[in-house]
């Protein structure tokens, strides 16, 4: 069935909707949740959301927001945290560790992950310990280590970065005659509830 220029130059039905805080996002006819465009009878068929934004574009409807910068999360606060080793004061995990949390929500405009340094005296350990929720970095800065992440053992130093994903068992050891010293990243932000003591270590 054919379709007049006079059709083709109108713009499809609109109605305005704020999805996911977005502002003037408009929804039109044929634009599916999902994120597609199926424009019956006008020749473009099953769209992209960027192809869908063009062909509107082109066409000079109503302006559509780029699909990609609509979904991008507000800047809610522009500060700047600038947090010194100095003035972090120490406190000891469930694990048994010393830590200086550098960054994290409790102090910061952080709010998804945190940073703190660890320190660790020679011929001492972490407790055995798993994080359900987090996934953790350790990036060695002083002294050597023994790392245990389930049943796999690697000695580690300075410059070397351990991946830990949550629900690993994992324990690090001082093995050199200094302590041992690592920043530590959390994601989702450390929490002492998200640490699980296990005694069944391998």
């Amino acid at each position: 069935m054919g379709t007049s220029s006079a059709e083709m130059s109108a713009p499809a039905t609109l109605q305005s909707a704020s999805p996911a805080g977005v502002s003037d996002f408009p929804i039109i006819a044929g634009f599916t949740p999902s994120g597609h465009a199926s424009l019956a009878g006008q020749g473009v068929g099953d769209l992209l959301p960027l192809e869908a934004h063009h062909f509107w574009q082109r066409h000079q409807w109503q302006k559509v927001p780029d699909p990609f910068r609509a979904s991008a999360p507000a800047r809610h606060n522009t500060r700047m945290d600038v947090i010194n080793i100095a003035d972090a004061p120490p406190f000891t995990t469930k694990d048994g560790s010393e830590i200086r949390e550098l960054l994290a929500h409790r102090n910061s405009v952080i709010r998804n992950q945190s940073l703190a340094e660890a320190r660790i005296p020679p011929g001492e350990a972490t407790a055995p310990h798993y994080h359900p929720e987090a996934e953790e970095i350790y990036y060695l800065l002083a002294g050597r280590g023994r790392m245990q992440i389930e049943g796999e053992i690697r000695e580690v130093g300075p410059g070397d970065a351990i991946a830990i994903p949550p629900g690993q068992r994992h324990q690090i050891t001082t093995i050199s005659d200094e302590p041992l010293r690592f920043l530590c990243c959390c994601a989702p932000c450390y929490e002492h509830a998200d640490t699980v003591m296990v005694d069944n270590w391998p």
